[in-house]
């Protein structure tokens, strides 16, 4: 989320190859880092930005999970900080 209350999704065409892993390289989100959140199930792709990234377990299509739901009021409070590094 940024101030204009806009979201961005990293794809696969943003992973950048590390050493044989695939990491994410929000950078190419083109804003400042200290704004970008990134939300991953798989700790070693968000070692590059670890104070950016908010690991999560991966959602299984069970339609009872409430993880995300619940991590609105956190995403939210964060939100309003300046510095949104974890």
């Amino acid at each position: 989320m940024d101030p204009q209350n806009l979201t961005a999704r990293v794809y696969r065409e943003s992973l950048a190859d590390k050493n044989g892993v695939l990491v994410k390289d929000i950078a190419r989100l083109n804003r400042p880092l200290d704004n970008v959140i990134t939300m991953e199930p798989y700790p070693e792709t968000a070692k590059q930005y670890a104070d950016n990234s908010l690991i999560v377990k991966r959602w299984n299509g069970d339609k009872k999970d409430r993880f995300f739901t619940e991590a609105i009021v956190f995403l939210e409070c964060k939100f309003y900080e300046i510095d949104l590094t974890l």
